[in-house]
């Protein structure tokens, strides 16, 4: 039996009859932001200003009535962006050499 993620799962409030986010959300509408066009920044980087050509508006709210006990609930996205530091740092100071074949 394939693993189950909970954390991925969208649970009906009513009922409790699960889906899975993209039974819910049109993806387009919830990774698809429109590309951006123009960018101003200051000098140490933050975005001043942003322009986007034409494209799908970044939607996270979506309204669904339940294909079990069909009553309507709404669901928010919350997308969180997780940053951290390359911590590997590559020595190219030593050469090595590996066999094709034992």
């Amino acid at each position: 039996m394939p693993k189950k993620y909970k954390s991925q799962t969208i649970a009906c409030p009513y009922c409790g009859y699960e889906y899975l986010p993209g039974e819910i959300f049109i993806p387009v509408y919830l990774i698809g932001q429109p590309v951006p066009k123009t960018i101003l920044r200051d000098g140490i980087g933050t975005i001043l200003y942003s322009e986007y050509q034409k494209g799908k508006e970044l939607d996270l709210e979506e309204k669904y009535i339940c294909d079990h006990c069909e009553n309507t609930f709404v669901v928010e996205a919350q997308i969180n962006y997780k940053v951290s530091k390359e911590t590997v740092e590559l020595d190219y100071t030593n050469q090595y050499s590996s066999l094709l074949e034992d």
